[in-house]
């Protein structure tokens, strides 16, 4: 398995929002952000960089059944 990447485009998740399918695709993509855990693990991978699975874990002091569990 290899690392642990987010890239700052992948976050514009609703830009632009015309349609209907739009909104939906939006909603979705921040229903999987609305967790405190998970916005800790892609604002770290932000700041620093890419990481492995257990790395990640290790630096953010969470164990590797949640972070699976986020990463899943």
């Amino acid at each position: 398995q290899g690392p642990v990447m987010v890239d700052k485009a992948s976050l514009d998740v609703c830009n632009p929002m015309e349609t209907e399918g739009d909104y939906q695709s939006c909603a979705v993509q921040l229903k999987a952000l609305a967790d405190a855990d998970r916005l800790r693990i892609v604002n770290h991978l932000l700041r620093q960089g890419p990481r492995s699975v257990s790395g990640l874990a290790d630096e953010l002091g969470v164990g590797m059944v949640k972070m699976s569990h986020h990463l899943g």
